[in-house]
């Protein structure tokens, strides 16, 4: 594939449902890759872009859970801890605002994409991993992959930035909140 390409998904809008993947320049050229008879309708596609991880995060880290029934635990206790950690909301996010928030709610939120109804970009497809855009209104951008049979979840390495993550006011790192997670469920974590 071309450096200046990229991988785009098309999904017919009244659905939601997957037409194809592209390979294209931009938005804009992935939807005048459209099959017949989608391509007649072109403002009914919506085309998300598909993110690789070693494009997006540069590498990961994959951590070792000592108890492998409890890696989904894991994974909704960073969420939470990275939405605490957040403090309030950012922009617009004060529409969505939920201060009592329990884990239960916020690991809703990411699985559903309760601050994008109808569907997004940003939408969970996958039941391996889970991301949080605007959770509640609180920007996390936060990504986590995980295998509850192998125990194991997958981060970035990236150094956490304020301006991205707003969990970054309490946590440097994905691994620094990976093992604040785990130590609150007592288990333990090695890469």
């Amino acid at each position: 594939m071309n450096k200046s390409m990229n991988k785009y998904d098309l999904i017919w809008c009244p659905s939601y449902s997957g037409i194809s993947t592209v390979n294209a320049k931009n938005f804009r050229s992935a939807r005048r890759k459209a099959p017949y008879p989608y391509r007649k309708y072109l403002g009914e596609i919506v085309v998300e872009i598909v993110f690789e991880l070693h494009r997006l995060w540069g590498y990961t880290i994959l951590l070792n859970i000592s108890d492998k029934s409890k890696t989904v635990d894991l994974v909704r206790r960073m969420f939470f801890l990275a939405y605490n950690a957040c403090g309030t909301t950012s922009g617009l996010g004060f529409l969505q605002a939920a201060s009592n928030a329990s884990e239960d709610d916020v690991w809703n939120n990411v699985m559903n994409q309760g601050d994008y109804p109808g569907g997004s970009a940003f939408s969970n497809k996958k039941d391996n991993e889970a991301y949080g855009d605007y959770v509640f209104g609180r920007m996390m951008k936060l990504n986590i992959r995980f295998d509850k049979d192998n125990g194991t979840i997958e981060i970035s390495d990236r150094k956490t930035d304020i301006n991205y993550n707003r969990w970054a006011t309490k946590y440097d790192s994905h691994l620094e909140l990976a093992k604040d997670a785990a130590l609150s469920l007592n288990v333990s974590i090695t890469e």
